[in-house]
């Protein structure tokens, strides 16, 4: 006969749950549970505190980059003497420079004033006027004599100086007079009818070259000092010409957008003078 489960039976165990059950009462790997006992009793030996070791650290480091400071400023303290000396010889030398640069200028137009004075002496003797006016004609052309007459005078600044509390930097290299500024200002003059001209008492002719170095102006390698002053000497229009001339608009805009200062007056007597320097290029003979 087929016998009929009953509640009284015992329930049969799943074998999964015996693995369950034997994975929660053994957690720990025998091995791992010897370990750990064997640590417990090792009660002599203290473990490193992690902070104290951290700290010892950076007081460590704080040493070094003090001790690396303090040798690098008792080094620059040791050199500053030094370069202070070298950096002050050196001045000396470029003031000594520029004191024979300029007497060998006035050494040159005195020079030139004589050769001037010898030289119309000797056509003089010809008693022929003509000779007289074109070398007259053609050595104010060239820039070997110095010319005196009406004419104008205008004078090219840079923009004032930011005050202390502005902001917004980064406009001053703007504001700044550049070497094309003054090449449109000379030939806008000579545009506007002008028979000589000078930049801060340096003849300009026609092998004069007007030229920038970082934030310095050379007329013939000769570094000016602003602010420019540039002498022209023509008709009286001059100065109406130059003005409503394209050299003139271009100051205003500099003035008006970047702040750049510029005056033009008209003057009764302006002197250029004469070249300091010219070279012979070619010479012709006659017949």
């Amino acid at each position: 006969m087929t016998a009929e489960p009953t509640s009284l039976a015992p329930a049969r165990r799943d074998p999964s749950l015996a693995l369950l059950e034997s994975l929660i009462a053994d957690a720990l790997d025998p091995g791992y549970a010897a370990a750990a006992e064997r640590r417990t009793q090792r009660t002599d030996v203290p473990s490193p505190n992690p902070r104290r070791t951290a700290r010892l650290s950076s007081l460590v480091s704080v040493v070094i980059v003090a001790l690396v400071l303090t040798i690098a400023v008792e080094q620059v303290r040791a050199s500053a003497p030094t370069v202070s000396k070298r950096r002050n010889a050196l001045v000396d030398r470029v003031n000594a420079a520029g004191r024979d640069v300029t007497r060998l200028e006035l050494q040159v137009r005195t020079t030139t004033t004589d050769v001037d004075r010898l030289r119309r002496a000797a056509l003089g003797t010809t008693g022929a006027a003509a000779p007289t006016a074109d070398l007259d004609r053609l050595s104010q052309l060239a820039g070997l004599t110095a010319v005196v007459g009406p004419g104008v005078v205008v004078t090219v600044d840079d923009a004032p100086a930011p005050s202390a509390g502005a902001t917004g930097g980064g406009t001053d290299d703007l504001g700044q007079v550049l070497d094309v500024d003054l090449q449109e200002v000379v030939n806008g003059l000579w545009e506007a009818g002008a028979q000589a001209v000078s930049i801060n008492g340096h003849r300009i002719t026609s092998l004069s070259a007007i030229r920038g170095a970082g934030s310095a102006v050379l007329v013939d390698y000769r570094p000016l000092a602003r602010p420019y002053v540039v002498m022209a000497i023509g008709p009286k229009a001059m100065e109406h010409a130059f003005k409503s001339g394209q050299a003139g608009e271009d100051l205003e805009d500099l003035h008006s957008g970047y702040g750049i200062r510029f005056d033009v007056e008209q003057h009764d007597q302006v002197t250029v003078p004469a070249a300091t320097s010219v070279t012979l290029r070619s010479v012709k003979g006659a017949g």
